[in-house]
């Protein structure tokens, strides 16, 4: 449909932008760019506690909002926002309630308790409503896997543009690895600060992005002695990052199983080589072993034999940085776009 009135689905932290928040504001703007009027409409999202209880106040704004008549169609991304009424949802599914998943009981995840179950219940009750959109996309295979894994519904995969799509630059290959995100156990930072301690070059870690972890993160420093190796930047504005992925030697990605991965793609547009974990998930669908990075057990000495075999071999970092490059060039928004509105 040609000039559509769309509403992005989103929920929202306030205070709060990751890669989450950064993805629906540019999806928005992507859409208007492409000849439609596109809006967000977004709600606070945040459990004090994984229970039925608070669920149902979480998702509730969500199950009273009818917005048929304010758009021609409705594209939810993450729980609970399908839920809203309109005659014609596309999900983009960028996120699920993964504690009530592959996270139930399990590390990094949620402990089984008789209330912790009925709230893994409900969760799975109101992901029932996906069946309700006219089309399902999801933002990488490992998503969709899950997705057809626990719930029995197939997603058409698309991968979606950066939100600093066309800025991201080569440059040249310096003397640190970067690690851009969250500062959450799921990231697995300590990992890296671990392997930065085993380490036989002079080579340095830069560390950028906020969260609970840091305060742990910095206490994991201290007590490896390595605080003149390793730096905590913090928050990082947009020109810092592409000058920080720009400059890097390569490229730490080693959550626990991400859904998409948006730091793969982003150190692949600077054409740095990236290093990640076997139990990676979406990284792992543009992640080549010894081609365009390295594929490692999530152990510290692994990781530290391959910085330092970067480090000391600045040649193959360019050559894995440019076939990362060439690895996702197919990836973009204008592809994106086009085949989302198709559904429309």
């Amino acid at each position: 449909m040609a000039g559509a009135r769309v509403i992005v689905c989103n929920t929202m932290d306030p205070f709060v932008t990751g890669g989450s928040e950064l993805f629906a504001a540019r999806l928005t703007d992507e859409l208007n760019r492409a000849g439609h009027r596109a809006t967000q409409v977004t709600f606070p999202f945040r459990l004090r506690k994984f229970h039925q209880y608070f669920l149902a106040q979480a998702t509730l704004p969500w199950e009273t909002l009818n917005l048929t008549g304010f758009a021609d169609v409705v594209i939810p991304l993450r729980f609970p926002t399908w839920l809203v009424q309109h005659p014609n949802k596309v999900v983009y599914l960028n996120h699920q309630l993964r504690i009530a998943y592959d996270l139930f009981d399990a590390p990094h995840g949620i402990r089984s308790t008789p209330d912790t179950l009925a709230a893994r219940d409900y969760v799975r009750a109101c992901d029932t409503r996906l069946s309700e959109a006219k089309k399902l996309f999801a933002v990488s295979r490992n998503v969709a896997a899950r997705l057809q894994h626990f719930n029995g519904m197939e997603a058409e995969l698309l991968y979606h543009g950066l939100p600093l799509e066309g800025r991201h630059r080569r440059g040249e290959y310096g003397d640190y690895v970067l690690s851009i995100g969250r500062l959450v156990s799921m990231k697995r930072l300590d990992l890296l600060i671990r392997a930065m301690a085993l380490t036989t070059t002079p080579v340095r870690c830069l560390i950028g992005g906020q969260g609970r972890e840091q305060a742990a993160l910095e206490a994991l420093i201290a007590s490896l002695g390595v605080a003149e190796k390793v730096h905590l930047l913090g928050w990082t504005s947009e020109d810092d990052l592409i000058d920080l992925y720009s400059g890097a030697l390569g490229v730490y990605y080693a959550p626990v199983d991400e859904d998409y991965g948006l730091v793969t793609l982003e150190a692949f547009q600077s054409a740095k080589p990236v290093l990640t974990a076997t139990d990676s998930g979406g990284v792992l669908e543009f992640v080549a072993d010894g081609v365009n990075g390295f594929i490692l057990p999530p152990e510290p000495a692994a990781f530290a034999m391959a910085i330092d075999q970067l480090y000391l071999d600045r040649r193959l970092a360019r050559t894995m940085g440019e076939a990362g490059a060439d690895a996702v060039r197919h990836v973009s928004w204008a592809n994106c776009i086009s085949r989302l509105s198709e559904s429309f």
